[in-house]
């Protein structure tokens, strides 16, 4: 009778390390396709990573209400153990040992933990995890995590070969409630940068997408190179019609240089009246010889500043 209890009990213990879920091995066909497989030590799975060097970390710390609370980040995809000797920043001391995942957020001043995340291979299956390749403006992996203690996990692996590792660009909390299960939820939408999720062939990669302020920026400087060409296009012209009968180089030379410096001085006037013009105020076109000497304020030309050119 002992021996079929030792035995019952070995197969106990075989089935359960045969089913059991193994994020890196169960999914290395999709995720050797990009360098997130070899990034997190799917290759060597006694290899030990750096949480300083080789995975993804990130340390926060605000002070709410006299209160100093520090947060924690760590993503390790393959659970290869990390050698967090040379990290100071990282509270790991509510870390389990091969934790795919881990979070912890805690008040300083009270030694408390208010929310502590770790997230194991045991804790995972087929049902709740989806994996899906980005078709997007940039190329990525996509990793979906439902209801782990109540977090669901949203975590967008984004190609960036511009890093030597991955780095957490966005960290989303959203609470929500279930009113037929009456259970709270937290919806976690993460964002890494890095090698990770770029393919491993490389000439399929779509790049980065450049943040809005840098699109802004470009837009800004082409346009004002596109103005200052149109300008000395436009004013080379309405030289050449002045001097084109009669006139030599040199006529042509000073009457660019003439009407060019107009223009510049004529740059703060135009802008007031543009100004004017777009709030609805009245006002007159800016004239530099709008009075003669003669002091009767008579208009003796109609044509000036930026008006001639």
């Amino acid at each position: 009778m002992k021996n079929i209890h030792i035995i019952l009990s070995l197969i106990a213990i075989f089935s359960r390390v045969a089913l059991s879920y193994d994020f890196c091995k169960d999914n290395k066909d999709l995720l050797t396709k990009y360098n997130i497989y070899k990034q997190f030590g799917g290759e060597d799975p006694n290899r030990k990573l750096s949480a300083e060097n080789d995975i993804p970390t990130f340390a926060y710390e605000k002070t709410l209400n006299d209160n100093k609370i520090m947060q924690s980040w760590i993503v390790n995809v393959c659970g290869n153990e990390i050698d967090s000797s040379s990290n100071s920043k990282i509270d790991l001391s509510k870390y389990s040992k091969n934790s795919l995942f881990y979070a912890a957020t805690k008040i300083e001043s009270a030694d408390i933990y208010t929310e502590v995340i770790n997230i194991l291979n045991t804790d995972l299956n087929n049902d709740n995890l989806i994996l899906n390749e980005l078709n997007d403006a940039f190329t990525g992996l996509n990793v979906l995590i439902k209801s782990q203690n109540n977090n669901n996990f949203n975590i967008t692996f984004q190609c960036d070969n511009n890093l030597k590792i991955d780095e957490f660009g966005k960290i989303d909390k959203q609470e929500s409630f279930d009113i037929n299960l009456k259970e709270q939820f937290i919806n976690w939408s993460i964002n890494l940068r890095g090698p990770s999720g770029c393919l491993t062939n490389n000439k399929d990669n779509k790049p980065v997408q450049p943040p809005m302020h840098a699109q802004s920026h470009s837009f800004f400087l082409y346009f004002v190179i596109y103005v200052l060409i149109f300008t000395c296009i436009y004013i080379g012209a309405t030289s050449y019609l002045e001097v084109k009968d009669g006139g030599t180089l040199q006529d042509f030379e000073d009457t660019f240089k003439y009407k060019f410096k107009e223009l510049v001085f004529a740059i703060p006037a135009f802008s007031k009246e543009l100004y004017n013009k777009l709030m609805g105020n009245s006002s007159s076109r800016y004239n530099p010889v709008q009075y003669n000497n003669n002091g009767n304020g008579q208009n003796t030309d109609n044509r000036g500043g930026y008006a001639a050119v």
